[in-house]
């Protein structure tokens, strides 16, 4: 057998006749990076799995696109392979939903169709490469390999500090414009990176969500000042007004190419939305507001009536935790109110630390 040969699922992938081991590995390479396998088949998965841990990767599994999602919301720096007929999404629409949340993870489609416009599709989507199945390890291990270089690209870390910086830059703004004063902002940032870790992202997705947070109202820079400083309750029509923010930080951010500004732009146009579907601007219900604008939606409810407003006194702590009960299963995602409410006296601590 070549190295050309293709190769069918079974046991475990071959290697020139033999079983591939850590001893064909580039563990360099591989450090640190995982490999999400996203496939309807079983049997596909577990092969793929085994070979691609010889390679030296961390491999997980996924079944559907939904999974899929799911696994990149709590760690997006991910190396995709991803079958196209799958249920609950498939490949394309996975593509799709990673290019658009996630820059920094890399897509690399599989398929058992080698039509020439399918191919060109995927890599117009933005996939990083196709592997026709029955696979050629070659070119599976190439593939993979080009993937994790574009993942772990060195000038990422200075291009963040930038971007950091403009951050940092709109919290002042906030401030000096009396958006949002600096400190809520701040406390935004840590309250959604730590129910971002309790929810079970990695620490470093936890803190690009506590970057991307402080963005998360600079829509309200487009809002007229007579109401976005009105110091009573906004009538409906202002209030119709001020509920465009979401929407107009969307705009604002939706040419960003950079992760940070990217998950920023997500968080910004998504963390009005509601468990039930009753929220705004798009309405969306359940698991199809991302896990990310769900985390600064509750942080941001908790804070605003924690806190004293210019139209409020703050909430009585007992009053808080009454209302996140009430509110469980109609405004915010269940697990991540039972997370919020079993860790109160930590949120109290940080939310109340910038006090001091």
């Amino acid at each position: 057998m070549s190295p050309d040969t293709p190769i069918t699922a079974g046991p475990a992938l071959q290697w020139n006749g033999y079983p591939a081991t850590a001893a064909t590995a580039d563990k360099t390479a591989a450090q640190n990076v995982s490999v999400l396998i996203a496939d309807d088949d079983l049997a596909v998965r577990r092969s793929l799995r085994q070979t691609i841990e010889a390679w030296g990767y961390t491999v997980v599994e996924a079944a559907s696109g939904r999974q899929a999602l799911a696994l990149m919301a709590v760690d997006p720096n991910r190396v995709v392979l991803s079958d196209i007929d799958m249920p609950e999404g498939d490949g394309f629409d996975l593509l799709h939903e990673i290019t658009g949340r996630y820059p920094q993870a890399g897509v690399i489609m599989v398929s058992g169709m080698s039509h020439e416009k399918i191919i060109d599709a995927a890599i117009e989507g933005g996939a990083l490469g196709y592997v026709q199945k029955p696979f050629r390890l070659p070119e599976l291990k190439s593939q993979l390999a080009a993937a994790v270089r574009k993942l772990q690209n060195p000038g990422r870390t200075q291009d963040l500090d930038t971007v950091k910086e403009y951050a940092r830059l709109f919290v002042m703004t906030s401030d000096l414009h009396h958006i949002e004063t600096g400190s809520h902002i701040r406390r935004i940032q840590k309250l959604s990176r730590h129910l971002a870790r309790l929810a079970g992202c990695s620490d470093t997705h936890a803190d690009l969500i506590g970057e991307a947070a402080g963005l998360h109202d600079i829509g309200k820079l487009a809002i007229p000042d007579a109401i976005l400083k009105k110091p009573g309750p906004l009538t409906p029509e202002e209030f119709e007004i001020m509920k465009t923010h979401p929407v107009l930080g969307g705009k604002i951010l939706e040419a960003a190419k950079d992760p940070l500004l990217k998950l920023a732009h997500v968080i910004a146009l998504h963390h009005h939305e509601r468990w039930d579907g009753n929220g705004y601007p798009h309405r969306l219900q359940g698991e199809a507001c991302p896990l990310e604008a769900r985390i600064v939606g509750i942080v941001d409810v908790y804070d605003a009536l924690t806190e004293r407003r210019v139209y409020k006194e703050p909430w009585p702590v007992e009053k808080v935790i009454e209302f996140f009960h009430e509110k469980r299963e109609s405004s915010f995602d269940p697990r991540l109110v039972d997370l919020l409410l079993s860790n109160f006296a930590e949120f109290e601590t940080i939310r109340t630390a910038e006090h001091s």
